[in-house]
């Protein structure tokens, strides 16, 4: 994240929208609304150096323009800010090293949008009732981080023609496309996200090739994955996929679904890593009924999804060891009456064995 000293730069307050030309820490002090006829936006930030601090206020339009637009700038700073109800919500275009954090959108079309950007962090951002949540286009090396995305008519997250981006902690929920889409865009990582009640958890299309996709949850998706177009070469692997359909080729290419197998602790707490989990949602999938006859946490058997895609090292959830419990040794004790019949017959045994001996005497 951009950390800017704001030592030397001028403090300036604002209560209307404006236009930020000069370096310098520049504050809400109350809601404001509406747009600059001139530019469309809110607030233009044209000036390298920049900190806009919400303050908590609101910027708020009436659904056209944009919210605020950081153009050609370097190690500007937006934090602590509400913005809602405009086309776009947050611009940045041909920029680069700047920061996002700590800001919610809603009932923008578009919350954040990326275009011929670099370095660029997203940082604890809620995005939501829009038509894409974060939209990244011709970008590269930008970390969306911490966020998230929901109520969206298309994505939570969409990358085109963008690689090298990490997206890492993302919560997508309830988008009515993809959780996460990515489309002729290369080398990107999508790790530790949650991606549930979408569309799709995550689409992949157009040459999209060489993504990472690891340690995610995809659930109670209506399909987990999906390939269009040429996307191929791309690297699934320790995901965790419960959904109706957990992967759909529109057309098949070949992808890599597991690592080698390797000690490490797994998404479903197993001690290996090595390919994915496979689930449903009546838990009857391919790792829930595999065999694992080693007890080592991986199917005996390979996952064939198709004749392009194999997880050659599935995960198994850990089978509950039983225990065979210990009999108790009980004693049980000898009823009264059947004690003194057994006292009253060795006692006539006893005087027996004395007269036959006086006798013998005799």
């Amino acid at each position: 994240m951009s950390i800017i000293n704001t030592t030397d730069a001028s403090t300036t307050p604002i209560s209307v929208c404006t236009s930020i030309e000069s370096p310098g820490y520049y504050y809400l002090t109350s809601n404001i609304s509406g747009i600059r006829e001139v530019s469309g936006w809110c607030i233009s930030i044209y000036a390298n150096n920049v900190v806009l601090d919400g303050n908590g206020y609101s910027i708020i339009g009436n659904g056209q323009g944009g919210g605020i637009e950081i153009f050609g700038s370097y190690n500007a700073t937006i934090k602590n800010i509400r913005i809602s109800r405009y086309s776009i919500g947050i611009s940045f275009l041909r920029a680069s090293n700047n920061v996002i954090v700590n800001v919610d959108m809603d009932n923008n079309d578009c919350g954040i949008d990326i275009e011929t950007s670099s370095n660029i962090v997203v940082e604890n951002v809620k995005v939501g009732s829009g038509e894409h949540g974060v939209f990244i286009y011709k970008s590269s090396n930008n970390i969306i981080t911490n966020i998230n995305v929901f109520n969206n008519s298309d994505s939570g997250v969409k990358l085109i023609e963008s690689s090298d981006n990490t997206i890492v902690n993302v919560m997508a929920v309830n988008n009515t496309g993809a959780g996460i889409s990515l489309r002729d865009s290369y080398n990107n990582i999508v790790v530790n996200s949650t991606l549930s009640s979408n569309g799709f958890g995550i689409v992949l299309s157009g040459s999209s090739k060489n993504n990472t996709i690891v340690n995610n949850t995809l659930s109670s998706n209506a399909w987990g994955v999906c390939f269009r177009d040429y996307a191929n070469s791309n690297l699934i692997y320790n995901n965790y996929f419960k959904n109706t359909i957990n992967v759909f080729f529109e057309t098949s290419r070949p992808n890599t679904w597991n690592t080698v197998k390797t000690a490490g602790i797994n998404i479903i707490g197993g001690s290996y890593l090595g390919g994915n989990y496979w689930s449903s949602p009546d838990e009857r999938g391919f790792s829930d009924t595999c065999s694992d006859r080693d007890s080592d946490g991986i199917c005996d058997e390979p996952l064939i999804i198709d004749e392009n895609n194999i997880d050659y090292y599935p995960l198994k959830p850990a089978q509950p060891q039983s225990s065979t419990p210990t009999p108790t040794l009980t004693t049980t004790p000898t009823p009264l009456p059947t004690l003194i019949i057994i006292g009253v017959i060795l006692a006539v045994i006893t005087i027996i064995v004395l007269v036959t001996i006086r006798k013998i005497k005799k």
